[in-house]
Protein backbone atom coordinates (compact mmCIF):
# COMPACT_ATOMS: atom_id res chain seq x y z
CA UNK A 1 0.00 0.00 0.00
CA UNK A 2 1.33 3.42 -0.91
CA UNK A 3 1.38 5.81 2.04
CA UNK A 4 0.51 9.44 1.67
CA UNK A 5 3.12 11.72 3.14
CA UNK A 6 2.68 15.20 4.49
CA UNK A 7 5.40 17.35 5.98
CA UNK A 8 4.38 20.22 8.21
CA UNK A 9 6.53 23.35 8.24
CA UNK A 10 7.16 25.39 11.34
CA UNK A 11 7.08 29.11 10.69
CA UNK A 12 10.65 29.77 11.78
CA UNK A 13 13.41 27.61 10.40
CA UNK A 14 12.30 24.17 9.58
CA UNK A 15 11.83 22.67 6.29
CA UNK A 16 9.13 20.93 4.48
CA UNK A 17 10.09 17.84 2.63
CA UNK A 18 6.72 16.74 1.43
CA UNK A 19 4.30 19.53 2.14
CA UNK A 20 0.63 20.03 1.52
CA UNK A 21 0.07 23.49 3.01
CA UNK A 22 1.95 25.92 5.23
CA UNK A 23 2.13 29.47 6.50
CA UNK A 24 5.33 31.45 6.21
CA UNK A 25 6.23 34.97 7.22
CA UNK A 26 7.08 37.56 4.62
CA UNK A 27 9.76 40.17 4.93
CA UNK A 28 13.20 40.97 3.64
CA UNK A 29 14.26 38.94 0.63
CA UNK A 30 17.47 36.97 1.11
CA UNK A 31 19.88 35.80 -1.56
CA UNK A 32 19.62 32.20 -2.68
CA UNK A 33 22.82 32.11 -4.75
CA UNK A 34 26.05 30.33 -3.96
CA UNK A 35 28.84 31.44 -1.66
CA UNK A 36 31.75 29.05 -2.09
CA UNK A 37 33.86 27.83 0.83
CA UNK A 38 36.55 25.18 1.39
CA UNK A 39 35.13 21.67 1.80
CA UNK A 40 34.82 20.16 5.26
CA UNK A 41 34.42 16.54 4.20
CA UNK A 42 37.09 14.50 2.44
CA UNK A 43 35.98 12.03 -0.19
CA UNK A 44 36.18 8.37 0.78
CA UNK A 45 38.41 6.21 -1.41
CA UNK A 46 36.39 4.62 -4.23
CA UNK A 47 35.26 1.03 -3.60
CA UNK A 48 35.41 1.51 0.17
CA UNK A 49 32.60 -0.47 1.81
CA UNK A 50 30.53 1.76 4.11
CA UNK A 51 27.87 0.02 6.23
CA UNK A 52 24.44 1.62 6.76
CA UNK A 53 24.21 4.44 9.31
CA UNK A 54 22.22 7.68 9.69
CA UNK A 55 23.76 10.78 8.03
CA UNK A 56 25.29 13.34 10.40
CA UNK A 57 26.68 15.98 8.00
CA UNK A 58 26.26 16.97 4.36
CA UNK A 59 27.95 19.16 1.77
CA UNK A 60 27.17 20.19 -1.77
CA UNK A 61 29.81 21.07 -4.33
CA UNK A 62 29.58 22.59 -7.79
CA UNK A 63 32.12 23.56 -10.42
CA UNK A 64 33.19 26.54 -8.29
CA UNK A 65 33.61 24.62 -5.04
CA UNK A 66 31.60 23.87 -1.91
CA UNK A 67 28.44 25.95 -1.48
CA UNK A 68 26.69 24.10 1.36
CA UNK A 69 28.07 22.59 4.58
CA UNK A 70 25.63 21.70 7.33
CA UNK A 71 25.06 19.18 10.10
CA UNK A 72 22.10 16.84 9.80
CA UNK A 73 19.64 16.85 12.69
CA UNK A 74 20.85 14.10 15.08
CA UNK A 75 17.22 13.19 15.75
CA UNK A 76 15.79 11.37 12.72
CA UNK A 77 12.38 12.21 11.31
CA UNK A 78 9.49 9.77 11.55
CA UNK A 79 6.05 9.63 10.02
CA UNK A 80 3.35 10.35 12.62
CA UNK A 81 -0.30 10.51 11.56
CA UNK A 82 0.82 10.64 7.92
CA UNK A 83 3.03 13.64 8.66
CA UNK A 84 6.79 14.13 8.80
CA UNK A 85 7.71 17.26 10.75
CA UNK A 86 11.32 18.44 10.41
CA UNK A 87 13.07 20.67 12.92
CA UNK A 88 15.66 23.45 12.54
CA UNK A 89 18.40 21.49 10.79
CA UNK A 90 17.91 19.42 7.65
CA UNK A 91 16.44 16.09 8.69
CA UNK A 92 16.78 12.49 7.56
CA UNK A 93 13.54 10.52 7.29
CA UNK A 94 14.09 7.20 9.08
CA UNK A 95 12.28 4.35 7.36
CA UNK A 96 14.57 1.63 8.63
CA UNK A 97 18.04 0.39 7.74
CA UNK A 98 17.28 0.42 3.99
CA UNK A 99 16.84 4.21 4.11
CA UNK A 100 20.29 4.76 5.65
CA UNK A 101 23.17 5.94 3.45
CA UNK A 102 25.65 3.16 2.66
CA UNK A 103 27.47 1.65 -0.29
CA UNK A 104 24.81 -1.08 -0.51
CA UNK A 105 21.62 0.73 0.51
CA UNK A 106 18.60 -0.78 -1.24
CA UNK A 107 16.24 2.09 -0.47
CA UNK A 108 16.02 5.82 -1.10
CA UNK A 109 17.79 8.18 1.31
CA UNK A 110 15.53 11.17 1.86
CA UNK A 111 16.59 14.47 3.45
CA UNK A 112 14.40 17.55 3.82
CA UNK A 113 15.69 21.06 4.48
CA UNK A 114 14.27 24.53 4.65
CA UNK A 115 14.46 27.35 2.10
CA UNK A 116 12.45 30.53 1.97
CA UNK A 117 12.73 34.05 0.57
CA UNK A 118 12.21 35.85 3.88
CA UNK A 119 14.98 34.07 5.81
CA UNK A 120 18.56 32.93 5.04
CA UNK A 121 17.71 29.27 5.61
CA UNK A 122 20.05 26.37 5.28
CA UNK A 123 18.84 25.05 1.91
CA UNK A 124 18.59 28.44 0.17
CA UNK A 125 21.86 27.77 -1.74
CA UNK A 126 20.24 24.69 -3.30
CA UNK A 127 18.09 26.92 -5.50
CA UNK A 128 21.07 27.04 -7.87
CA UNK A 129 22.02 23.36 -7.63
CA UNK A 130 22.34 21.76 -11.03
CA UNK A 131 23.24 18.56 -12.86
CA UNK A 132 26.67 17.12 -11.96
CA UNK A 133 26.82 18.89 -8.60
CA UNK A 134 27.99 16.52 -5.88
CA UNK A 135 26.36 15.75 -2.54
CA UNK A 136 28.55 14.26 0.17
CA UNK A 137 27.00 12.62 3.22
CA UNK A 138 29.00 11.77 6.31
CA UNK A 139 27.95 8.90 8.57
CA UNK A 140 29.63 7.23 11.54
CA UNK A 141 31.27 4.84 9.07
CA UNK A 142 32.56 7.16 6.34
CA UNK A 143 31.63 9.60 3.59
CA UNK A 144 29.51 8.80 0.55
CA UNK A 145 29.40 10.90 -2.62
CA UNK A 146 26.25 11.28 -4.73
CA UNK A 147 25.85 13.14 -8.03
CA UNK A 148 22.84 15.14 -9.18
CA UNK A 149 22.00 13.49 -12.50
CA UNK A 150 18.86 15.32 -13.60
CA UNK A 151 17.52 18.89 -13.48
CA UNK A 152 15.67 19.91 -10.30
CA UNK A 153 12.02 18.93 -10.16
CA UNK A 154 9.36 21.49 -9.28
CA UNK A 155 6.30 19.79 -7.81
CA UNK A 156 3.22 21.57 -6.55
CA UNK A 157 2.91 21.28 -2.78
CA UNK A 158 -0.65 20.02 -3.10
CA UNK A 159 0.52 17.18 -5.36
CA UNK A 160 3.78 16.09 -3.79
CA UNK A 161 2.12 13.91 -1.16
CA UNK A 162 0.95 11.63 -3.98
CA UNK A 163 4.40 11.31 -5.56
CA UNK A 164 5.28 7.92 -4.10
CA UNK A 165 7.98 7.58 -6.77
CA UNK A 166 10.09 10.03 -4.76
CA UNK A 167 10.32 7.84 -1.68
CA UNK A 168 9.86 4.34 -3.10
CA UNK A 169 12.93 2.12 -2.58
CA UNK A 170 15.61 2.76 -5.23
CA UNK A 171 19.12 1.50 -4.57
CA UNK A 172 21.77 4.20 -4.30
CA UNK A 173 19.33 7.11 -4.63
CA UNK A 174 19.33 10.32 -2.56
CA UNK A 175 16.36 12.73 -2.66
CA UNK A 176 16.56 16.26 -1.24
CA UNK A 177 13.32 18.21 -0.78
CA UNK A 178 12.75 21.84 0.13
CA UNK A 179 10.45 24.80 -0.60
CA UNK A 180 11.12 26.55 -3.88
CA UNK A 181 12.27 30.19 -3.99
CA UNK A 182 12.20 32.07 -7.29
CA UNK A 183 12.91 35.72 -8.10
CA UNK A 184 13.00 36.70 -4.44
CA UNK A 185 9.71 35.07 -3.50
CA UNK A 186 8.32 31.78 -2.25
CA UNK A 187 6.36 29.73 -4.78
CA UNK A 188 3.66 27.08 -4.55
CA UNK A 189 6.17 24.37 -5.45
CA UNK A 190 8.61 22.12 -3.68
CA UNK A 191 12.04 21.84 -5.26
CA UNK A 192 13.34 18.26 -5.44
CA UNK A 193 16.89 17.17 -6.22
CA UNK A 194 17.55 13.56 -7.15
CA UNK A 195 21.11 12.27 -6.89
CA UNK A 196 22.71 8.88 -7.40
CA UNK A 197 25.52 7.26 -5.47
CA UNK A 198 28.65 7.46 -7.62
CA UNK A 199 28.50 9.47 -10.84
CA UNK A 200 25.92 9.88 -13.57
CA UNK A 201 27.69 7.66 -16.09
CA UNK A 202 28.37 4.90 -13.55
CA UNK A 203 25.87 5.12 -10.69
CA UNK A 204 26.02 2.66 -7.82
CA UNK A 205 22.88 0.59 -7.29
Amino acid sequence: MVKRLLVVLSVVVIVPGFLSSFHMGRGESFAVGRAYAPPVLSITTPNTVIPPAPPVFMEMRGAGGTYLSTPIDPQPLYEVDNKVTPRELPGWWDRGVESMPSTDTLGTVLIVGHAQASSPDVFNPLMTATVNDQVTLKTAHGVLTYTVCEPPLLINKEAIADRSDLYDPVAGRLVLVMCNVDQGGDTLDNRVLVARLGNCSNPVG
